[in-house]
């Protein structure tokens, strides 16, 4: 560009100057699928720094959630295109399961029911404790969409057994004469 000064003089040089056009930034998100109640951070890709339309890169939707990203690159420069991430949410099973009570030594099946898959804390769901009192065992549950529930508690109470003792009137009988036998339980 020539210039011209105030006194009509014009310039014989050219000035020039040079502008440097950054292209903007493209941005990419995927999309996802967790399980409720959990949490995920949305990651996208083709800027430095982002902004979200949840505010939070860190997102923990209740049901099926859509989040559009904007980026800016290091030169300051924003994104024209939002990319939107779809976030589907599976539902968590809730797992049920029964409790109730045996005798040392025998053998008591935990029931669950909510899932699909069930994992017990003892290895199997029938359980033979060799020790009385409460025993408390854990059992988890996966759907078919592979979310794992909450731990679900089966409490089996142990019963001890009576500790019986036996007494004769007699210890020493003929034959066609008779005893009295006296059975009673130590502790009572």
């Amino acid at each position: 560009d020539l210039g011209t000064s105030l006194a009509g003089c014009t310039s014989t040089n050219m000035a020039q100057v040079t502008i440097t056009v950054n292209p903007l930034p493209v941005i990419s998100i995927s999309d996802y699928t967790i399980c409720s109640g959990a949490s995920l951070t949305l990651s996208p890709a083709g800027a430095s720094t982002y902004t979200f339309s949840g505010g939070s890169a860190v997102v923990s939707p209740l049901a099926n959630t859509s989040y559009s990203v904007t980026g800016t690159d290091a030169n300051g420069c924003v994104s024209l295109n939002n990319p939107t991430a779809n976030v589907s949410v599976n539902q968590t099973p809730t797992v049920t399961v029964n409790s109730g009570a045996i005798c040392l030594g025998e053998s008591f099946t935990i029931n669950p029911t909510g899932a699909t898959v069930y994992t017990f804390s003892s290895g199997f769901s029938v359980v033979t404790p060799n020790t009385a009192g409460v025993q408390t065992y854990t059992v988890v549950g996966t759907n078919s969409t592979g979310c794992v529930s909450p731990p679900a508690l089966s409490n089996v109470t142990v019963n001890a057994l009576p500790n019986v003792t036996a007494s004769a009137s007699r210890n020493t009988i003929c034959r066609n004469e008779s005893t009295t036998l006296t059975a009673s339980e130590i502790g009572r």
